[in-house]
């Protein structure tokens, strides 16, 4: 009787301690799925022109201050050559735990684009034919030179901007520092054109496709892309990720937007191929991980520069930013 009194006992706590444990981890549960976060960098909704290179803003996922982003899957049916409406589908998973968000892209047809520069330069013409009404009180006020350095609020890196083209040891430097002029592109254009084809042929060879995505822009292209940025996000953001007008490495020509515009990119084997090869045709991976303060831009593994073979090999194997090898930083 006594030995069924002490098992009955032994199995009663062994229940309550179940039932503890239990509601411990019930309790456990909604205290991480209300404390887990997966939030969109920029807005939910963006837009593209037809056949321009999407930009991705990024995510940010954590729990209680720790970084969950390896955590995080992106699917999309994005295609930046048809116009349309697309979905980005970033989706934690973290054990049990799950939370997804998405980003809407709209590409637009580039008639829209043509129309909003003609509707701009409209506007600058009738500016033009209006001052010229003005009072003499106002004729004698000087009107600033229109360059990057009085264009936009001297923040985040634009300030004492020199205009160029500056060279260092014969190679060109372009950044928020360094702008180049509105009619400015490198006579290199061609060779780092011919060196991506090289690239690409080297690439498909080891079975990857490495597709240029966005190449030379102009000034003027840049600048919408800018502003739109600015529009959307504020001026701190749009730094952070989009080049000014007249800073943009593309408008010199020498540089590319390859493979995909994401920032797991360089987690991919083609964007590690790319990492590991691009020194060998004259390219470097222009914004590394871990030196935005350097560069003053935000990483991309897709975006590559064309600086010389001798050059590139030196950056890439000593993990070095241009600006370090030139000793600009």
């Amino acid at each position: 009787m006594v030995l069924k009194m002490a098992k009955s006992k032994k199995f009663q706590k062994r229940i309550i301690i179940s039932i503890i444990i239990l509601i411990l981890m019930i309790i456990s549960y909604f205290v991480v799925q209300k404390n887990i976060s997966l939030k969109l960098n920029g807005n939910s909704k963006d837009k593209i022109i037809v056949n321009n290179a999407y930009y991705e803003e990024g995510y940010n996922a954590n729990l209680f201050g720790i970084n969950l982003n390896k955590y995080v899957d992106i699917s999309n049916n994005l295609k930046n050559d048809i116009v349309g409406s697309y979905k980005i589908i970033y989706k934690l998973d973290f054990f049990i735990w799950e939370k997804e968000v998405s980003r809407t892209v709209i590409v637009e047809a580039k008639v829209n684009l043509e129309n909003e520069e003609q509707n701009n330069q409209e506007k600058d013409e009738e500016n033009s034919k209006s001052d010229t009404t003005t009072s003499k009180e106002q004729v004698d006020v000087k009107i600033p030179e229109k360059n990057t350095e009085n264009l936009y609020p001297a923040i985040n890196g634009y300030e004492n901007i020199e205009i160029g083209p500056k060279y260092v040891n014969g190679i060109l430097i372009v950044n928020k520092k360094f702008a180049i002029p509105q009619d400015f592109k490198s006579p290199d254009a061609d060779i780092a054109s011919g060196a991506l084809k090289q690239l690409q042929a080297a690439a498909l060879l080891d079975g990857f496709s490495i597709e240029l995505l966005s190449g030379y822009r102009s000034y003027n292209r840049q600048k919408t892309i800018y502003e739109k940025k600015v529009a959307d996000r504020g001026y701190d953001s749009a730094d952070r990720y989009s080049a000014r007008p007249g800073h943009s490495e593309h408008q010199t020509g020498l540089a590319f937007d390859v493979g995909s515009i994401t920032y797991t990119y360089g987690e991919t084997a083609s964007g590690q191929w790319l990492n590991a090869n691009c020194a060998k045709y004259g390219f470097i991976i222009r914004y590394p991980e871990g030196k935005e303060e350097i560069t003053g831009y935000g990483y991309e593994p897709w975006h590559i520069r064309y600086v010389g073979l001798e050059a590139a090999t030196e950056i890439m194997e000593k993990g070095l930013t241009l600006e370090e090898y030139l000793g600009l930083d």
